[in-house]
């Protein structure tokens, strides 16, 4: 970058900072979700307890153990030392999305290493209008997001080195990630999956390789998760029966399978034609990019229930499926060149 296309950069960004910062208490409207999630936390603050003190005519004194802790340790700190409040509630959503886009920007600049492309992908998710109103609710879905980008970027980085400690690093910062996405809601247990299918992809001519692997990758989550069925359930069978009870609320068990949104029909349309694209015109199209947003996508809609924001969760595979054939292009000319 010059100077001048710096200078403009940083100024953009500043400008879309400030424009979230001025709309974030009236954009959209406070509503239940945000309610709910405020109560659970001036409890936790108080007394370490996940009470909804909103909804204690229909939950009694029962605390709500879905979602997990981290979630809450995030709006804790800012209701402790800011007040309870809608900004305080909000700032969390607001600042974990962005920590979510810089994830994102860094696993494509890893792919690829056009600065302008990895920018436009960035610019195109931060202004999309869906994704721009999940930064404003007072929810865990964008904390849980920036963590498991995170855990996507060190996982797809353990692939590209050469054996060494650094790449041991790699793998165990991938499943402390997750394991801290999946302790802030496990609903976004639905992209687990395709861990296994990465493995899969990276060492498919190596069962042995690929079983190692994926087995210490998973070990951290498995008993980091555990320990906290422990402290919350008090043991496996207490927290499938916890669960079971809200299994229809959030899963496609009494839902339609493939449900879309009529606000994401656009979308869709553009991430079908761009693959359409990619498969009949361009070579080297598949790489593992392409195929974490294919599954990501699918598995969502064979997976999740989506009455509202939970689509947040695939937004940006949309748009890294529209942008592909633009990459992979980009980095076959490179080596080209």
């Amino acid at each position: 970058m010059t100077k001048n296309s710096q200078f403009i950069f940083i100024s953009f960004v500043i400008l879309y900072f400030l424009i979230h910062l001025s709309t974030l208490t009236i954009n959209p409207l406070p509503w239940y979700d945000e309610t709910y999630n405020a109560s659970i936390t001036t409890s936790f603050v108080d007394n370490g307890t996940f009470l909804p003190r909103v909804a204690t005519e229909v939950r009694g004194k029962e605390e709500d153990l879905r979602y997990g802790f981290v979630y809450f340790l995030f709006t804790g700190f800012f209701f402790k030392f800011f007040g309870v409040g809608i900004w305080q509630l909000r700032i969390v959503t607001l600042l974990s999305a962005l920590v979510g886009l810089f994830a994102l920007h860094q696993l494509l600049s890893y792919y690829q290493k056009k600065t302008y492309l990895t920018l436009l992908f960035v610019a195109l998710l931060a202004i999309d209008p869906y994704y721009y109103r999940c930064m404003h609710e007072g929810r865990m879905d964008s904390l849980a997001a920036a963590f498991m980008w995170y855990a996507f970027y060190f996982f797809i980085r353990y692939y590209h080195i050469v054996f060494s400690v650094k790449r041991l690093l790699f793998l165990f910062y991938s499943s402390v990630f997750f394991l801290l996405a999946m302790l802030t809601t496990p609903r976004i247990g639905f992209l687990s999956p395709i861990f296994l299918l990465l493995a899969c992809w990276y060492e498919r001519t190596s069962f042995g390789a690929f079983a190692k692997t994926f087995f210490y990758w998973l070990m951290f989550p498995l008993f980091g998760y555990y320990a906290w069925i422990l402290y919350a359930f008090g043991g496996i069978m207490e927290w499938k029966a916890y669960y079971l009870q809200y299994v229809g609320h959030y899963t496609q068990v009494s839902g339609f399978y493939f449900y879309f949104q009529r606000n994401h029909y656009l979308l869709m349309l553009c991430s079908l034609l761009s693959v359409l694209v990619g498969i009949f015109f361009i070579k080297k199209y598949f790489n593992e990019l392409t195929f974490m947003s294919i599954s990501g996508i699918i598995l969502f809609y064979l997976l999740v229930k989506d009455p509202g924001p939970y689509a947040f969760f695939i937004i940006p595979f949309y748009y890294l499926l529209i942008m592909m054939p633009l990459l992979v292009i980009e980095k076959s000319q490179k080596l080209i060149d």
